[in-house]
């Protein structure tokens, strides 16, 4: 059952290196943190449901494991976080963002996707801007090491 996601819950996205952390220079490829392929929505982990940062850690180890036989540099590093309502205060020229609850992979599961101000010029600067404050209103990086 698809669900409200109150003002004051938070998200969390999962954090990979190499993809989202260069793990070297110890800072994140803020690019690559949200990137709406296609304009498709970006997946985050609604907290009612994986209330604890040390759930949302092992999640993340989870995906790890999967992920490793066919990319063995994936490794998960940990997790940004955000309230609901300080995603969707963010505009740029009207646009925006919605933030749903997608149970398609869980109850945890959330995307994150544009909200287009009808009958207005949305482009390729309107999106940076609108990733750069999305980035904005996540805080910093919760570390965390997989064992393996």
């Amino acid at each position: 059952m698809v669900e409200e996601i109150p003002p004051e819950d938070q998200v969390s996205r999962h954090i990979d290196a190499p993809h989202k952390w260069k793990p070297a220079e110890q800072e994140f490829e803020e690019q690559r943190l949200f990137e709406f392929p296609r304009d498709e929505p970006e997946s985050v982990v609604w907290r009612r449901y994986v209330p604890g940062i040390a759930q949302v850690h092992q999640m993340g180890c989870e995906r790890q494991a999967v992920k490793r036989p066919t990319k063995p540099s994936y490794t998960y590093v940990g997790a940004i976080t955000a309230t609901a309502e300080a995603i969707r205060a963010i505009r740029v020229n009207g646009h925006g963002f919605r933030l749903e609850h997608a149970p398609d992979e869980g109850e945890w599961h959330a995307h994150v996707s544009y909200l287009k101000l009808p009958d207005t010029e949305f482009n390729k600067a309107h999106k940076l801007d609108l990733k750069e404050h999305l980035r904005n209103a996540f805080g910093p990086l919760e570390p965390h090491s997989c064992v393996d």
